[in-house]
């Protein structure tokens, strides 16, 4: 799990072990979604929401970004990781 920030948004990448769903989102982001078709390394990005844009124009912010991945195979198990962003 590697992050940086870009303008508003935090571009994670992410090594998913097999096919499934990854969503990424927290507290003052957009939640995002993204659908894998076999195990490799994925970036997604996730915006400031608006009430992200508003607090960033008053002072930096510290997020926790948490990220979820459910595999397509049902009887694997699922993971979860969070990582903290910091918007300037």
């Amino acid at each position: 799990l590697s992050h940086r920030v870009r303008g508003h948004e935090a571009m994670l990448t992410v090594k998913v072990p097999a096919a499934g769903n990854l969503s990424a989102g927290g507290k003052d982001l957009l939640t995002r979604h993204t659908r894998v078709g076999k195990a490799k390394n994925v970036t997604i990005a996730v915006p400031l929401s608006h009430a992200g844009l508003r607090a960033l124009a008053h002072h930096r912010l510290v997020l926790k970004v948490r990220l979820g991945f459910v595999p397509k195979a049902r009887k694997a198990p699922k993971s979860s990781a969070s990582v903290t962003v910091v918007f300037k």
